[in-house]
């Protein structure tokens, strides 16, 4: 939600002639627009595309960077320059009356060389900046109209994170006491030489941000919730398991249901899956070594990114269909915004329920913080000569992983 904070870090006013020169050096690692602009500076651009490269559009596509600066004075060779521009004394209010971006202007001189500095605030938390109606951002030396990816991607962090809300009438009590424990044992184990022996549940878990005053968080009781809250509470949080002697085969002749503490039953149903798997045999010189139809590290990431990314607004299982011929993995909700079948592995996602994928990554050995770990699954199913996992089948209400048993 909306919260009125900025995006990006303060920056420096009343900026000394050395530090200026600091930043144009470096300003290929910093959100920083250099311009020569020696006589007049386009300013609006009469909010034309067209003319969208003036100090408006610049401070849109900077803001919706997280904030930075442009230096006008500065040649492409860093090299100052000078100008004998001036804005004009309504300058800054005029850039606040279109953006509401409180910017700074600053006249720094090198000898008789005027550089003029426009220092540019961030952007708020899931808010565009556009220049007329039209959101830019900055492709090399190009002002051009920012990627669907990146508006879904600015725009998700204004949305509520399911798993960061508080469960309604939870406390301490509606919390499973074994899982509570694993929860300790698996958070030492992540982090050597930490020690919690005398913190109480609430503070650890309030420290972990799974409980808020007395309360406890979606996420905390995803992961540690007494199975009979979640029968009332969030039942849809249930991870359901079927086996089939064949794909194709109608009638399951396995199944179990998993509606417990996801601390306690993530490797109870790697155990279900592993007993169920075949064992082939890959020849390798003179002998033959038995590889496991499904790698346990690949099988890990698909169950937690279900987990972390599902959609709990909608009251469906996660399910698990194993068969001799492949693993399927399937959760509602479609594939998070600005990600597609296509740009699965490289797309920066945001994850639906970010204080769940942060816990996983605080908690469990081996996951990342995003949860995310698309990468993971690919290169181990391809360097198993598996070929690449299957996404095929999703779509916008669900995720469908499939995954080849060889």
């Amino acid at each position: 939600m909306y919260n009125g904070s900025h995006v990006g870090n303060a920056k420096k006013y009343n900026m000394t002639l050395d530090e200026l020169k600091k930043l144009i050096e470096n300003h290929e690692s910093e959100r920083i627009e250099l311009k020569e602009w020696k006589g007049l500076i386009p300013f609006d651009g009469q909010e034309k595309f067209e003319s969208r490269q003036c100090v408006l559009g610049y401070c849109v596509a900077i803001g919706n960077e997280g904030g930075g600066y442009l230096i006008i004075g500065v040649n492409d060779k860093k090299e100052i320059v000078g100008t004998g521009a001036q804005f004009a004394d309504d300058a800054k209010k005029k850039i606040y009356d279109k953006t509401e971006q409180k910017i700074e202007i600053e006249e720094i001189y090198d000898g008789s060389r005027k550089v003029i500095v426009v220092t540019i605030p961030g952007r708020m938390v899931g808010r565009l900046l556009k220049f007329g109606h039209v959101p830019l951002m900055r492709v090399h030396d190009s002002l051009e109209v920012m990627s669907d990816q990146e508006q879904a991607r600015i725009l998700l962090e204004g949305q509520d994170d399911f798993s960061a809300k508080i469960c309604r009438n939870s406390s301490i009590d509606s919390l499973d006491d074994v899982a509570i424990v694993r929860l300790r044992e698996l958070y030492v184990q992540k982090n050597p030489g930490t020690r919690i022996d005398g913190q109480t549940n609430e503070r650890l878990l309030q420290d972990l941000g799974l409980m808020r005053g007395t309360g406890v968080t979606n996420a905390g009781i995803v992961l540690l919730g007494k199975k009979e809250f979640l029968d009332e509470y969030l039942a849809q949080a249930e991870i359901c398991f079927e086996y089939r002697n064949r794909a194709d085969d109608i009638q399951f002749v396995d199944r179990v249901n998993y509606r417990k503490p996801f601390i306690l039953s993530a490797q109870e149903i790697w155990d279900k899956v592993y007993s169920r798997q075949q064992m082939h045999q890959i020849q390798q010189g003179l002998f033959r070594t038995n590889i496991p139809a499904y790698n346990e590290e690949v099988f890990r990431e698909a169950l937690f990114n279900a987990v972390c990314h599902r959609d709990y607004a909608q009251q469906g299982s996660i399910y698990i269909k194993q068969s001799p011929e492949y693993l399927e993995i399937s959760n509602p909700g479609g594939l998070p915004f600005g990600v597609t079948v296509e740009n699965i592995v490289t797309a920066q996602s945001t994850p639906r329920n970010r204080l769940l994928a942060e816990s996983f990554g605080r908690i469990f050995l081996g996951v990342e913080r995003s949860g995310q770990g698309a990468d993971k699954i690919f290169r181990n199913t391809i360097e198993e000569g598996k070929g690449a996992p299957d996404y095929s089948l999703s779509d916008n209400y669900s995720v469908v992983l499939r995954i080849s048993a060889m």
